[in-house]
């Protein structure tokens, strides 16, 4: 993974209880939503400040794009789903 796990643990903290929860993944599976559409909603439902200076680190500072953060964001989704 490319991302620096600096970067990695705020995504991690920021995520993985939403994904963890089993009320939302039974929400998303119900809906018929994919595991990508679980994965960006929790990232978007973080907190928009801290939300937008991590992205400035890891778009501008570390020169990662959308599938950098995707893979970050599967690896703590399978965590969540271990749990």
């Amino acid at each position: 993974m490319k991302m620096s796990a600096e970067s990695y643990a705020t995504l991690r903290n920021a995520t993985l209880a939403r994904m963890a929860n089993p009320e939302m993944q039974a929400a998303y599976n119900s809906a018929n939503l994919s595991d990508e559409r679980e994965r960006w909603d929790a990232l978007w439902a973080w907190g928009p400040d801290e939300r937008n200076v991590w992205f400035d680190v890891v778009y501008h500072d570390e020169e990662l794009h959308d599938n950098h953060i995707d893979t970050a964001l599967r690896k703590i989704q399978a965590e969540a789903r271990k749990q």
